[in-house]
This record gives C-alpha cells, structure tokens and sequence, in this order.
C-alpha cells in the first residue's frame, strides 16, 4: 500500500533520473571554485644548470690566451605569485646563484649571489578594476544559479510523470472493480435468462446476454493489464530496489483524490509564478550574465596600459657563497625600478 506522500519520497531517494539530474548543479558549482582560483597564492620554483664551452673570436672574451670560453652557472628560483581584485599581480621571489669562468674580468671568481625582487604589475585601462575581475566569478555563480533552477524545473517535471503515473494506477484500479461489477451483474442476467430459457426467454436473448459477458470478461482481462501497465510505470520513474521492474507485488494507491473544487484568480496565480517559477528565476539569472558580459567587453576595448614596479635586493660573495649572499642582501641598500607597458 503506497501513499503518493511514500511514493514522492522514495522518487527523490532512487529515481535514477533525480540523481543524474542533481549532479548538474554541483558540476557547475566547481566553475565558481575554477574562477575563484585564479585569485589564490601561486607558490613557483624553478631551476637550472648551464655549462658554456664557447670558441672565442677576441681576447676580450677571457682577458687572457685562452682558446674557449668555459662557463658555469647555475641557479635556484623560488618565490610567490598572487593576483588581486583590482587586476595586480604581485610578485616575490628569491633567485641564488652560482658563476664560475676563465675569464680574467670575472671579479670575485667562483661567485655565489642572491637576488630577491618584488615586482607589482597594475593595469590602468584593460583588465583593470575589482568589477571586471570578479566578472568570472559573478558568471560562474550566474551559471551555478541557473543550473539549479533548471534542476528544479526538470525535477518538477519528474515529480509530474510520477504525480500522473500514481493516479494512472489509481483510475486503472477503480475502473477495474467497476468493470468487475459489471461482469458480476452481466453474468447474474446470463444466469437468469437461461434458467428462464423454457419460459419467457428468447433465445437470442440468452445469446446476447452471452455475448454481453464474453465480452465485458475480455474487458476485466484488459483491465488487469492496465493496472500492471500503471503499476510497472510507477516502478520505472520511482527506481525503487525494493521493487523490483516485472515483481508480482501489487502498488495500491492509499491516497484518496482531492474532491472538493478549488478555486483560484489569474492574478493571483500570475504572481504566485513569477514568484517561484524556476524559469523566471533562470531567465533573470540570463539577463544579469548578459549585463556583466557586456560590461566585460567594454572593458576588454580598452588599450593596455600597466604600471610596472620592482624593488630589488641583490648581494654576491666568493668562493660560492649562496648562504652568505643571502644574509648580506639585506644590508647593502636597494634598487628599484618604476616604468609602464602600452
């Protein structure tokens, strides 16, 4: 025995199409991680090891009589990138060295330096301002936004099908005793008839009566079908494991129909749809992505026209000494760079 309130819970639980149709939203909720991303702390390294073995075309090369010019160097970078909301990125990286030549002008031999930069791109004119960058964020959330309401659509629509399938099944049933009662009293005339064959009865009553009952028994068979028809419908869009597609337990619906009329006005109902309808709601969600678009390429027309600035801490020290190139960087001044990119 099944109640439409049962029936409407264990659809949302198992129906294979609720759950391909609730994994939507959540695919579209990662674009709003994915744009939001692009505003988190970058960490980078990077390295490399080069070794020069040069022929050399002029003893200013090496200062010295030396056939090839034979140089190595290697170095180790690391640091930090991020970019904020007002289209800077901001840079800060440490990058250590180590240089080693046979050129007589190499001072001291065997280098070991450091080198830390902060440098802060911002652009003034395209891909500036916090409304253009938070314009892929406000999109993905758009899109999250419209993905629900289509989900809630689509869910709506599945809740329908189930909705017509429960009282499908209810309205097989009903019509099912009815025609049985109807094969009941069709054959209670048949009996009275024959029983009455050597009175008053016609045989071609007899014989119609017959008729009658054959036919309303293939009317009961057809009946049956229906409600195993209905009832294997019902099992399909509610997806139940406890109930088996082609089981022979029966699905009687407890619910009783709404008899009383129920009466509401246009108004009422125009407003209660722009209210809750998930279209409307999907269609506003359209409108305010189209807005921040077209605000995007208004921005994107722009020339380019970045500020660029660098402070830049830097020491060197023999015999390959990183480690105290490191300490030392600190206490010898800074230099720094302003200029611009058009």
């Amino acid at each position: 025995h099944q109640g439409i309130d049962d029936i409407y819970a264990r659809t949302l639980e198992f129906s294979n199409q609720v759950k391909v149709l609730r994994d939507l939203p959540l695919i579209r909720e990662t674009g709003m991680q994915e744009a939001d991303g692009e505003f988190d702390m970058e960490t980078f390294l990077e390295g490399r090891l080069m070794r020069g073995n040069e022929a050399i075309g002029s003893t200013l090369t090496t200062g010295n009589n030396a056939n090839r010019f034979i140089e190595n160097q290697d170095y180790l970078e690391g640091g930090l990138r991020k970019k904020f909301f007002t289209g800077a990125e901001a840079t800060i990286s440490n990058r250590i060295s180590t240089l080693s030549n046979n050129s007589t002008f190499l001072q001291p031999q065997h280098q070991g330096s450091s080198e830390l930069v902060l440098s802060v791109v911002q652009p003034l004119l395209e891909g500036s301002g916090y409304h253009y960058n938070k314009s892929k964020i406000k999109l993905a959330r758009f899109d999250a936004n419209m993905a629900s309401a289509e989900f809630v659509r689509q869910l709506q629509e599945h809740l329908i099908e189930v909705n017509r399938a429960y009282w499908a099944l209810y309205y097989s049933r009903s019509y099912y005793i009815l025609v049985q009662q109807l094969v009941s009293d069709t054959e209670l005339i048949l009996r009275q008839l024959e029983q009455r064959s050597d009175l008053d009865a016609l045989q071609t009553e007899v014989l119609r009566a017959r008729s009658s009952a054959a036919m309303r028994k293939a009317m009961l068979s057809r009946a049956e079908m229906a409600i195993r028809n209905s009832e294997e419908r019902l099992r399909a869009l509610v997806n139940d494991p406890n109930q088996d597609i082609g089981s022979n337990v029966e699905l009687v619906p407890v619910t009783p129909p709404i008899m009383s009329r129920y009466v509401d006005g246009v108004q009422a109902v125009a407003s209660d749809a722009l209210r809750n309808r998930p279209e409307i709601d999907q269609g506003f969600n359209e409108l305010r992505a189209a807005i921040v678009r077209r605000d995007m390429q208004k921005n994107e027309k722009r020339p380019t026209l970045n500020v660029v600035a660098e402070l830049l801490l830097s020491d060197i020290d023999p015999n390959f000494g990183v480690g105290r190139a490191v300490n030392d960087q600190f206490g010898d001044g800074a230099g720094y760079n302003l200029g611009f990119q058009f």
